[in-house]
């Protein structure tokens, strides 16, 4: 056996058992995936999305929503007040069981942002983004999910060094549909593959970023958090706080061409014991999946810091809307979602492929 030979079975091997140890795993996220980019068209269609009755009316004090979502939720407090681009007129509040809580184990509420009216979340997407995003598993779901896409990264890898070998004396892409139906289906998982690699590794890549996004945000709060956390050792008591409101209303006037995203309270992942973390965004397609963090102390209502976000934060940010094709609307959706049935039929091809395999092996 020649080297260039066992350097190709080598290859060939690396790419057979990353794939065979990654396959079902992957499946489960390309099922539950296929929904998830169309997540808001759904909604829409059957009646699950948030709706406000009185998306005209005169915005509530963010605090009195904040205080209606905790009243319909007993034992539990807000962590994070978001302003979705896509529910005008709604109030999204990301619900913890203490305000330090790990936000893992979040619930989420809408509100009508001029009512201040509770509308508790319907059908099926958060369960299918719970699957998607941590196989139920807790804390120990980024740490599989990433453990399988590493996986999968290298059977791509591996699947395009051993293609160009394997096809040597035929044109590329042949499909010698007058062999065994295995050489067939054979062929097909290799034409397929290889056409959707590039694909694949983006959004591989991407989940990889978004089921690790934790540590990134761990990160982060070592990085830059820690310097402004380290500046007031003393938590604001209860009645010292200033409202809401009034942070918000500072820190867009610390940025005025900016508009706000979300607000974490003091004590959450995003924020410090001391203040209020009011994240804006911009008015394009792009600006708007950035954030500027704005730093508002919680007792003297002062600009604590507005910080430019470090490249690997940005990197997460913009990695989530590019997993689920969010970025060129219903078309980009429908191409990402032609790309996951094809991903779906590289796993499944390459699993009946090594079954059919086994069962024509001897003894």
């Amino acid at each position: 056996m020649t080297d260039r030979s066992r350097i190709f079975r080598a290859w060939l091997a690396v790419h057979r058992w990353t794939s065979l140890a990654s396959t079902l795993v992957l499946l489960v996220l390309c099922v539950t995936g296929l929904p998830l980019i169309f997540r808001m068209e759904i909604d829409g269609l059957f009646g699950f999305e948030p709706v406000a009755a009185t998306a005209s009316g005169q915005p509530l004090a963010t605090e009195a929503v904040v205080a209606a979502a905790e009243a319909a939720a007993p034992g539990r407090v807000v962590q994070f007040v978001v302003w979705e681009a896509d529910k005008p007129g709604i109030v999204t509040l990301s619900m913890a069981a203490s305000p330090t809580a790990e936000p893992s184990g979040n619930t989420t509420l809408y509100a009508d942002a001029a009512s201040g009216e509770i509308i508790p979340p319907r059908g099926p997407m958060e369960f299918l983004r719970t699957l998607h995003g941590q196989l139920f598993l807790g804390p120990l779901g980024p740490l599989a999910l990433g453990a399988v896409t590493c996986l999968f990264l290298v059977s791509i890898i591996s699947g395009a060094v051993v293609y160009a070998p394997f096809m040597r004396g035929l044109a590329f892409g042949a499909v010698r549909v007058t062999r065994t139906r295995r050489t067939v289906w054979l062929d097909l998982h290799n034409l397929v593959g290889i056409a959707a690699a590039s694909w694949m590794v983006v959004v591989c890549l991407t989940g990889m970023i978004n089921t690790w996004g934790n540590y990134i945000i761990e990160l982060w709060r070592f990085d830059q958090l820690g310097t402004i956390a380290a500046q007031h050792e003393q938590a604001p008591l209860p009645g010292e706080r200033n409202s809401l409101d009034a942070a918000i209303a500072t820190a867009r006037s610390a940025s005025p061409d900016l508009a706000p995203y979300f607000v974490a309270l003091p004590g959450s992942m995003l924020a410090t014991h001391r203040h209020y973390g009011v994240f804006l965004r911009g008015n394009t397609a792009l600006t708007s999946r950035l954030v500027t963090p704005v730093f508002v102390d919680a007792v003297t209502g002062d600009v604590a810091a507005r910080l430019d976000l470090p490249f690997y934060v940005k990197a997460a940010l913009l990695a989530e809307p590019l997993h689920f094709g969010d970025y060129g609307g219903l078309p980009l959706k429908l191409l990402w979602a032609m790309f996951d049935l094809v991903m779906i039929f590289v796993l499944a091809s390459g699993l009946y492929l090594w079954l059919a395999k086994r069962r024509r092996a001897p003894g």
